[in-house]
Formats: structure tokens, C-alpha cells, sequence
């Protein structure tokens, strides 16, 4: 009988949170505060993003479903809950999630050595359960976002062409 031990293990705190059927963990130490934000305090800007007021500044909504992919999660965020996180140079986000798990210690794996890099992942963790779920990279998401609103500015600069056909 045999065992191999890796001689270092990553662990971290993390806030486990759901996202329609999926679980993922968020880095506790970037987490500020967790809140149900009201529909009048979320406002929508010209490209699509939302933003809401949060002491006294505004902060943009990053919907992790879109992010991630995940289907059947819950999209009006005051449906769901607003994880208020913060990234690299002290800039807030709101994160979209549909509830929150639980907090707990989990061990870091890395997905580069034994996967693939996967944008916004930093590392997968298992649950209790047995189940696996990925962790969060706070500030790779956060330029996931940003990215994502550029695309969007751009393909409204396009020029629009119409195009009509006629079948003789």
C-alpha cells in the first residue's frame, strides 16, 4: 500500500454560492458585504450594464451566469442576492449569485496541471458532498466583464447594412 502526498497544500476561506444548479466558491478575503439590493436602486446604463450605489459610489453588477455559462440561474438581481467583492486596485464589483452556500476552509487544486486553464478559474475545490466546484479568480473576472462591455460598445459602432432580397 502505497500513498503520495503532495508536500505543500493551498487552503484558503471561501464563501461557497450558488449559481442555478452549480456551486462555486468566492475568495472570502475579497468579499466585502452580501445584500438583496432593491429595483430602485439599480440603475441601467446606455451599454447595457447595470450599476448600483453602494457608500456612496457606484458599482457595476457582473452577472456570473453570463460569465460562467451556467443556465437556469436567477438573473434579476434583486431576485438574487449581490456579492460585493473587490479586486486588484481596490475597484468594487457586484457579483450575481443566487444564494449563498455556506463559508467553509477548502483545498485549492490547480485545473493548469491537471485540467486546463479555464478563464476566471483559479482552482477547483471538492465539496463535503463530494461534488466539485471551481474558484472563483476575482480579478480575472472583473476583466472578463469589462471585456465583455467593450465587445458590446463595439458591435453597436458597427454600421448596420440592410440587406433585401428579391426572388423573381
Amino acid at each position: 500500500f502505497t500513498m503520495s502526498l503532495p508536500l505543500t497544500l493551498a487552503v484558503m476561506d471561501g464563501m461557497v454560492v450558488e449559481i442555478g444548479d452549480e456551486k462555486f466558491v468566492l475568495p472570502l478575503v475579497n468579499i466585502i458585504q452580501t445584500l438583496r439590493p432593491t429595483t430602485a436602486g439599480i440603475n441601467s446604463l446606455p451599454d447595457g450594464r447595470d450599476v448600483m450605489m453602494f457608500r456612496d459610489e457606484y458599482i457595476f453588477l457582473v452577472p456570473l451566469y453570463d460569465i460562467f455559462g451556467v443556465k437556469n440561474a436567477i438573473t434579476d438581481p434583486c431576485q438574487g442576492l449581490v456579492v460585493v467583492v473587490e479586486g486588484d486596485g481596490g475597484m468594487l464589483m457586484g457579483f450575481i449569485v443566487d444564494d449563498l452556500v455556506n463559508q467553509q476552509q477548502v483545498v485549492i487544486k490547480s485545473l493548469e496541471t491537471n485540467y486546463e486553464l479555464i478563464e476566471g478559474v483559479s482552482g477547483a475545490t471538492i465539496l463535503g458532498n463530494g461534488r466539485v466546484s471551481l474558484i472563483v479568480d476575482i480579478a480575472t473576472v472583473q476583466e472578463m466583464a469589462a471585456k465583455q462591455t467593450q465587445s458590446r460598445e463595439a458591435d453597436k459602432s458597427l454600421p448596420q447594412t440592410q440587406i433585401s432580397m428579391e426572388i423573381h
